[in-house]
């Protein structure tokens, strides 16, 4: 099968947006399948990709050919992005773009648009992907589906109701309903999403690379571990540790290390400043995943926040965590898809809702940190991004005639 997948963020850049369809591409790569990933380039000012026939001829197939096209230059789109317009000029580029065009990247559009007639014409795509993301995504996807004759597929990872301003949501559901099929993050994306499109769904998880599901921790956890955005909870994280470690002897104290991974490093050590009297802290930008897993399998407790932005948010980060044989705790409470799917694979996934009850979590969490949870890795295996490659396949092959 001969497939283009289109996402906005380019693979090599270091945000949770690029990793999703890079990991399904390079699933059903492994799987024989040729597909290109079109995304932007990594930088706005990268050259414009050169000799597309050529390249596409020496590729090996083995792994995804990826075009980053940069966007066309655009003041406007600059201004908007960079917040210098005024709030009303602000609001009113966004209605027109999303009324006129059906998206507000049409500076990236405009950046692929070279490369749509080589791809139809030499590449031949079979079918078409585009993640939402944003909908530009499904404009490219769509657009060049029409030029090759081929059905295309949109792949729901984000929020409608949280992205997507609420005047232009049925207008812009009703611009895509021509789609062949669906994918979505989650079951409760794929609910949400289903109200929206009248098309075929399937959910296709967000996975991590199968061989995490079988690596094991070893030794007594001693970090406490908060990964991820922080969705101004990050305060409340801290005061629970500070509750739980006051009532910690200090003998204990000196063994624990607050640790804390990701994109909002700032905000987080702003706020961990008070734990430094307590405990050692340490805070990271984002790390590369197998440094991450490794923090991750160090834990007693694994922490992070729980967006309450919509009602279809799922965090894929409950996949990757699981595969860490660790206790792990949301704030506020999960929802009962990720419950379910915990409780599938015999993990330990608990809620709180505030500083108070994670106090408590933690500390049952810290008088039982010499035993890891013991996880059905089979079972887990099945999220693997192999394993969910694998349902996208079947997804592909249903629309492709």
């Amino acid at each position: 099968m001969r497939a283009v997948f289109v996402n906005h963020l380019h693979p090599d850049a270091q945000h949770i947006a690029g990793v999703r369809l890079r990991s399904l591409a390079e699933g059903l790569a492994g799987r024989g399948h040729q597909v290109v990933l079109l995304t932007q380039s990594l930088h706005p000012d990268d050259p414009q990709p050169v000799d597309i026939e050529a390249a596409l001829a020496a590729h090996d197939w083995s792994r995804p050919f990826v075009l980053g096209c940069p966007p066309a230059p655009s003041p406007l789109m600059a201004s908007l992005r960079a917040g210098t317009l005024p709030r009303p000029l602000r609001v009113a580029v966004i209605s027109w773009l999303y009324l006129t065009h059906g998206g507000v990247f049409p500076d990236w559009y405009r950046g692929t648009r070279p490369y749509w007639g080589n791809l139809a014409k030499t590449f031949r795509p079979e079918v078409t992907l585009g993640t939402f993301g944003n909908t530009d995504a499904w404009l490219i996807a769509r657009k060049l589906a029409r030029l090759a004759g081929s059905p295309w597929v949109m792949d729901v990872k984000d929020s409608w109701q949280a992205f997507i301003p609420a005047p232009f949501r049925s207008l812009l559901a009703w611009r895509f309903k021509d789609a062949a099929a669906m994918t979505t993050l989650s079951g409760s994306h794929l609910e949400a999403a289903c109200r929206l499109f009248p098309v075929p769904g399937t959910v296709v998880h967000s996975g991590f690379p199968r061989e995490l599901a079988w690596t094991y921790p070893s030794g007594a956890g001693f970090r406490l571990l908060v990964t991820g955005g922080l969705y101004g909870l990050g305060a409340a994280m801290v005061a629970g540790a500070v509750d739980w470690l006051e009532r910690l002897p200090e003998a204990e104290r000196t063994g624990v290390v607050f640790t804390y991974a990701g994109t909002e490093h700032a905000a987080m050590a702003e706020s961990a400043a008070r734990l430094s009297r307590l405990c050692r802290v340490e805070i990271h930008p984002f790390l590369p995943l197998k440094r991450l897993v490794e923090l991750q399998r160090e834990a007693f407790l694994n922490l992070y926040a729980k967006s309450t932005a919509g009602p279809d948010w799922f965090h894929h980060k409950v996949l990757e965590l699981l595969c860490a044989g660790r206790p792990m705790v949301s704030i506020p409470a999960e929802g009962a898809e990720a419950v379910r799917i915990a409780a599938e694979v015999k993990g330990e996934l608990g809620s709180c809702n505030g500083p108070r009850s994670l106090a408590e979590v933690c500390a049952a969490a810290w008088a039982r940190r010499d035993r890891p949870v013991e996880v059905d890795r089979i079972r887990l295996a099945a999220y693997s991004w192999e394993g969910q490659a694998e349902e996208l396949e079947h997804v592909l092959r249903e629309v492709v005639p």
